[in-house]
Parts: structure tokens; sequence; C-alpha cells
């Protein structure tokens, strides 16, 4: 890359790591792409030995060919990976990869560089997996270099975690070494020209089988400190934000390849040259540059919101913290992880008996030679994992007090009403039904709710299109259509919260199943069986978009979604021997 400088990073590991070694030039892609938005003339580079040594001779074997290749001391970085072994004795060190961590430590004591990245596996192995030897010099080599050089070392539990952790890491440690922040009081570390940036959030609660879930908007309050500005120093921001975990905020649909997403960046106040930017997705990270604050005047404050970044949240367990990485090009902050939301389970669904007062204890039995006119026979009970877990659109868009003090419409973003294409979902999918049997839902949720109103989504269940309204007592009930052949994998409805719940007790929304059949004996109709039920939000993976496909970023999948709902299938109906 022509006038861009190289930062060179070295790879050091025993041979039972290759996978990880295999992630790490992704890793740089990822980054090199990243870098190219911002502007900033650099280049990751990767060293290794399967790809910069060569065969040969040397006076110091081996070990010194591949030194001589990989020029450990001339690095900018040297990442360690290690498992089980440590690797094979070098004629200084106790393997080829412990010698290049002590050269680059030695280089590091003497003039700062390269910096020193380990990373250690707690994945599990069986004892017969590997030589006892190994491992047991490989634990002597850690604590010795934990008691003498005191490094941090980063722990991992899988190959998606590696990754996450290390594109962060890396990304951090560009950023450290490109801007080289001098020493300064703590707070905001102001550069030339003296810009001072404060980083606030708001965290939210989010639920842990949300794919697409909006973690809390984040808050950059700018100061200008100098007497004026230099001409002719152009003032720019680039602000990127990391995540543990893929950014699946929906993608504007481009001709080409940028992946510009509707996370957006608007001004609280005072003068900006454009009212909105909008950021470029990749992978775990959102970037928002060219954020132009060159007329800004002595002591002026101005304080941007980053709003609608959302995230997937089924592969964090719960409960626990979401967490983003603030990185800026034209500021460097003291602090830059940041909480952004609370992850919690935000459903719990459970069968309870026709009266909805308890939770049903014995699957609704019927006799197959008896006609069964059409009743409820369970109640279905959807209740919120955590207060404003379940949403109407609108809050699906912009949770209430997420956007304090902004207001979305008041600063012209357009759209702003559709960042999300529905309300919560909730459904019903019902199994195994006995054939013969005619199975029903309330339209709406039942008196028994709590502070949760919702109807039924006629597009989204599989309804009778031809059938006559019905009502059961005071409840109107919509007929599902079964398949015409005895045996199916089953039918689904679909129900969207319309009113959220406002009160401070946790709301739930109750669903009648109703069921008739006409005993036919001649043709031992209806079938015997049991039917069963799940619960879950909707829409999820495998039945309205590819597990594959819902993960990351689109711009075209539905928002919200969630993952695959794994519950265990719950008996509602059993058609019996006479």
């Amino acid at each position: 890359m022509e006038d861009a400088k190289i930062f060179r990073v070295a790879l050091a590991s025993p041979s039972d790591v290759q996978p990880e070694r295999d992630l790490v030039q992704p890793v740089l892609d990822d980054l090199n792409s990243m870098l190219r938005t911002t502007g900033r003339r650099m280049h990751l580079a990767l060293w290794r030995w399967e790809t910069d040594a060569r065969p040969g001779l040397h006076l110091l074997g081996p070990q010194g060919l591949i030194d001589d290749s990989l020029r450990i001391e001339d690095s900018d970085v040297l990442i360690g990976i290690f498992w089980k072994r440590l690797g094979t004795p070098t004629r200084d060190s106790g393997s080829g990869t412990e010698h290049e961590i002590r050269t680059a430590i030695r280089a590091w004591k003497r003039k700062g560089s390269p910096q020193v990245m380990l990373y250690f596996s707690e994945v599990a192995f069986r004892p017969g997996e590997t030589d006892p030897e190994q491992f047991q010099r490989l634990q002597a080599f850690k604590s010795d270099l934990l008691s003498s050089d005191e490094p941090l070392v980063w722990p991992y539990t899988d190959l998606a975690e590696f990754r996450t952790s290390l594109q962060i890491h890396l990304w951090k440690e560009v950023w450290t070494q490109a801007e080289s922040p001098p020493s300064v009081p703590s707070g905001s570390y102001p550069l030339f020209p003296p810009l001072a940036v404060a980083v606030t959030t708001n965290a939210l609660t989010v639920r842990a089988e949300g794919l697409t879930e909006r973690v809390g908007d984040i808050f950059l309050t700018c100061t200008y400190l100098g007497d004026s500005l230099p001409i002719p120093y152009s003032l720019w921001l680039t602000v990127i934000i990391s995540f543990g975990t893929v950014v699946t905020s929906r993608l504007t649909p481009t001709i080409d390849e940028i992946r510009t997403s509707d996370a957006t960046l608007l001004k609280v106040d005072g003068p900006f040259t454009k009212p909105v930017l909008h950021g470029i997705v990749y992978a775990n990270c959102v970037i928002f540059h060219s954020l132009d604050l060159n007329d800004m005047k002595p002591n002026e404050k101005r304080t941007f919101q980053i709003t609608n970044i959302r995230a997937n949240a089924s592969i964090l367990r719960a409960p626990q913290m979401m967490y983003g990485s603030v990185y800026l090009n034209g500021a460097i902050l003291a602090r830059t992880l940041h909480s952004l939301a609370k992850v919690r389970r935000g459903l719990c669904f459970e069968v309870r008996d026709a009266s909805s007062f308890s939770t049903l204890a014995d699957v609704f039995a019927a006799p197959q030679s008896v006609d069964l006119p059409l009743r409820q026979i369970v109640t279905l009970r959807f209740s919120e994992g955590f207060n404003g877990a379940f949403k109407t659109k609108d809050e699906e868009s912009a949770p209430p007090g997420a956007n304090c003090p902004l207001s979305a419409a008041a600063n012209g973003v357009s759209g702003a009403s559709s960042w999300a294409d529905h309300g919560t979902r909730l459904r019903a999918r019902f199994c195994s039904i006995p054939y013969g049997v005619r199975l029903f839902v309330s339209a709406t949720q039942l008196r028994s709710s709590l502070g949760v109103g919702a109807q039924l989504v006629e597009a989204e269940s599989r309804i009778m299109t031809d059938a006559h309204p019905m009502t059961v007592g005071d409840v109107e009930v919509v007929e599902l259509r079964m398949e015409s052949e005895p045996f199916s994998w089953g039918v689904t409805a679909v129900w969207e919260i319309v009113q959220s719940n406002s009160a401070a007790s946790l709301g739930c929304a109750d669903f009648g199943v109703y069921a008739s059949f006409t005993a036919n004996p001649t043709e031992r109709c209806p079938y015997l069986g049991r039917g069963t039920v799940n619960g879950s939000f909707a829409p999820t993976a495998v039945e309205s978009f590819s597990p594959m496909a819902g993960v990351v970023a689109s711009a075209t999948l539905p928002i919200p979604r969630f993952s695959v709902d794994t519950s265990m299938p719950i008996p509602i109906i059993e058609i019996a021997p006479k």
C-alpha cells in the first residue's frame, strides 16, 4: 500500500492451535477494511513462519531461519497463542514459541515495542489428548512469565471469543500506537488542536433471545479548548464502536460494497453542518466517519448522540452485561469500554388450565369415540422476563427513555418510526395434533392478561381463510388450518403486542386454545395421539430465515428477530381410546 504505514503483526504459537492461527489473517483483513473507511494510511501485515520462513541452514539452527524471517524485534505487535502444548525445544528456550515471546519482551523493555499480546485457551480436553510433559512445561512457562515479566494474559473459551477479543484488542492497539497520546491529566486526552471528548452511555435491558436488540445510546460531549483553530487544520472525528458480539443494525441497500446502516449519529445541541451520519457496519463494529467540527469556537461544547445500534444478544449468556468499546480518530479517551446493555431472558412461557388460575397439571384428555364440542382446553401464558420486554412497534424502534434528551423527529431523522418492522411478536407452535381435531385460538389476549394487549397476526399464522368468525363466550376465536393429511409437523399462531405494560409489575399475555372434533368410529377418527405446544418470540430462524443470515446485519430481514426456540414441547391434548 503506497505511502501507508505498515503495522507489523508477528504470530507465535505451538502446533495445537492451528484453527486460531488461521483466524488471525481474517481479523487483520477486517481491520484493514475498517481502517480504509477512516482514511488512516495504515495497513496491518501478518508475519508467520508458514508464509515467511524458508528452508535452509543457519548457524543457530531452524529457529535462526525463522527469527530472520519474522524479525520479531521490528514488529509492532507479537501475538502468542497457547492451549495444551509449549512446543519443540530450541537451543536456548523451552520451545520456538517461548524463544520468540522472550525475544519480543526483551525488545519491548529496551525500546517499547513490540507489544506482546498473549492468549491462553481454556477449552477443556481429556488427559489422553495431550502429552502430560508438554502441558506441565506450558504451565511452568506461564507461571514463570507471570511472576517475572507480569504480562496481562487473556483467556478464551472458544474460537468465536478468541476472534472477537483479538479484533478488539488489535484495533485498540493500532489506535494507541497511531495517536501516541501525550501525558496529560486523567479524563479525555486532547490532541492538537486541543479537543476534549467525554463519553457517556445509558444502558438498556435487552432480550437474551434477540438477534437485533437495540442497545443503549452513546453520547459524545466535545469541547474545543484552543484559543483559535490552526489554519489550514481540518478537525474531524471518526467514531468506532466495537462489541463482543455481532452488530445487526439494518443495512441500507447500496450498489457498492459499503455496508451503511440505519445506526445514526445526531446532534443534541449546538450548530452542526450535517444533521445525520449513518454508521458503516463491519461484523462486530460500527463506524461513523467525517464528523466535521472545523467551525467550533474556543471553549465551545457540542453533544452528539449515537442511537439505533442493534446487536445479537443471543450469543451472550444471560444474565450479563454487554459492553462496547468506543474509539476516536481525532481524540483519545482515557476509558474506552462502556456498558451498553443488560442481557436478560425476555420471555417465560407456560401452559395453564382453561381457567388460567394455575399451571396445567394434566393434559386435556378426550375419548376418541365421543364428540367434543368447541371448548377451551388450555391457556397459553407469555410473561415478560423483565419489565419492558414486550414492546409495541414504536417501542421496538425507540424504547421509552432511550433517546432522552433527543427527539428523533425533531432532529429531522426520516424514517425513525420504521427502525422496527413490527412490535414484539409471540408465537405458539402446535405439533402432532391428532388428525381430525379442529384447533382454535383467541384473536386477542384474554381478560386474565396483565397490562398487555395483543392481536393475532393473520399473515403470519396458519389460519382457515374461509372460516366464519366464531365466539366462545365473549372471546373471538380463529380456527387454525390443519393439514389435510393425517400426519403433519404442526401449525403456528402469532400475536403482536399492540399495547405494552406500563405498570411496575411484569406483564403477561394470555391466549386461549380451543378444540373440537366429531367422532367417527368407522374411520377411527380422530386419531389417537398427543398434541404439544411451544411458545417463543417471533420471527425465528429456520421458519422465517436461515440461521446464518439471521445473526448478521441485513438489508431485508425483519427487525426484531429472534434465535431458534429450543424449549421442550408441552402436551396440551390427548385423544385416548374409549
